[in-house]
């Protein structure tokens, strides 16, 4: 996702080991990874918003 060049948000729960591992490999450039909760209604309605990926 990082190679993309594109922004992104990606939110992971606290507890979350594997996003442990991820969050050390990443750049911060082009993306926020955030540990816990969001406001994801608000997040989802923003103009900027283009796509939305979930399990």
């Amino acid at each position: 996702i990082e190679a993309s060049g594109k922004g992104f948000l990606w939110v992971a729960p606290e507890d979350d080991e594997e996003f442990c591992n991820v969050e050390k490999g990443f750049k911060f450039k082009r993306g926020m990874l955030v540990r816990g909760w969001v406001p994801h209604r608000l997040i989802l309605k923003h103009p900027a918003i283009g796509g939305f990926l979930t399990h």
